[in-house]
């Protein structure tokens, strides 16, 4: 009986990361700016699940007239920076207090898609 429900646990769990694995990697897509029947920006983050770059054209056509559009530019834009880092101390022998730590610094970017509407 109790490797029946070891095995029921070992298969929620299993269950579990596998779900958020999935959802971790959905497509996403956001409006970043928008001007009404004239155009904007909207940033696409592709995934494994989903299909960004047609929620992105679904989003520039319901914002301009007749659902025309004409991309301007497209391409990586910088959004930010992020920092990591790391740390070890060790006490030494007579008690004398030795650290050493580093950190890295690099980019956020995501991609982003400057759309105008045709009139």
């Amino acid at each position: 009986m109790r490797r029946m429900k070891f095995f029921g646990d070992a298969l929620r769990i299993v269950a579990m990361i596998n779900l958020l694995a999935v959802v971790s990697a959905c497509a996403t897509t956001r409006v970043v700016q928008s001007q009404p029947r004239r155009g904007g920006v909207i940033a696409v983050k592709e995934g494994l699940i989903g299909d960004a770059r047609k929620d992105a054209k679904a989003l520039m056509s319901s914002n301009c007239p007749r659902g025309r559009y004409e991309i301007v530019e497209e391409g990586e834009h910088r959004v930010g920076r992020s920092t990591s880092g790391s740390g070890r101390s060790d006490t030494g022998k007579r008690g004398s207090i030795f650290s050493t730590s580093s950190s890295e610094e690099r980019d956020v970017n995501e991609w982003r898609i400057k759309y105008r509407c045709i009139r």
